[in-house]
């Protein structure tokens, strides 16, 4: 029995990917493209949990 559809395994291989880069290079080195047209992907991510405040 698989735990993962094929289809499934991809998506799931592509997160890591995705989370490791992010974990190398910060949270904007990469990014769905549905982020970005009319998005506050940019803007947010600098904030503190998605909203604005300082980080200690």
């Amino acid at each position: 029995m698989e735990l993962f559809f094929e289809g499934e395994e991809k998506k799931y291989a592509m997160d890591r990917v995705v989370d490791q880069l992010r974990k190398r290079f910060g949270q904007k080195a990469i990014f769905y493209a549905g982020s970005m047209a009319g998005g506050t992907f940019f803007e947010r991510a600098d904030y503190v949990g998605g909203h604005k405040g300082k980080s200690e």
